[in-house]
């Protein structure tokens, strides 16, 4: 819970031109971010977020959530 805080609040103070929207969603078990951004600005946060050491697993359009299988450490 104060990991997803954190990294809520490191997001809303982030320098964009753009506007984004941020939420949490629990989707089978696992815990999404979902974030509503134009697609020009996801390499910046793709950076911003690897700069801050936060891995990324995947990046799923939101149509496509329910068809994909989530990913899974082992």
């Amino acid at each position: 819970r104060f990991a997803r805080r954190k990294l809520l609040k490191l997001l809303n103070g982030m320098n964009l031109h753009a506007t984004i929207q941020i939420e949490w969603l629990k989707h089978q078990q696992n815990y999404l971010l979902k974030i509503h951004l134009p697609k020009q600005a996801l390499p910046y946060l793709i950076s911003f977020l690897s700069f801050h050491h936060y891995r990324i697993y995947q990046i799923v359009p939101f149509q496509l959530l329910d068809a994909i299988k989530p990913f899974k450490i082992s």
